[in-house]
């Protein structure tokens, strides 16, 4: 995986983070989103995508960020496959 990735974290409240390809996933408590670097989770309370640009790779988050944590894309992917399942059903 190659490309430049940066996150910038201001008061735990404001997120930029670069080299960004797409959203996995995305609700006030997670943020799932793929990076030049793998996936990156991130966790906290209220969050909302306040800019996104995948032209660019970037994207702007506000909210209570509690965690960031890179993941195992088979891992990630599990999860959402029943998440999507819940809504469909």
């Amino acid at each position: 995986m190659e490309g430049r990735h940066e996150i910038n974290l201001v008061g735990r409240r404001e997120l930029a983070v670069t080299g960004v390809t797409h959203v996995e996933h995305y609700d006030r408590q997670e943020v799932v989103v793929a990076t030049s670097m793998g996936l990156l989770v991130i966790r906290g309370e209220e969050l909302s995508i306040e800019q996104l640009n995948v032209e660019e790779g970037r994207l702007q988050a506000r909210g209570l960020v509690v965690s960031l944590t890179y993941s195992d894309q088979e891992k990630v992917a599990a999860r959402g496959r029943g998440w999507w399942q819940k809504v469909w059903r």
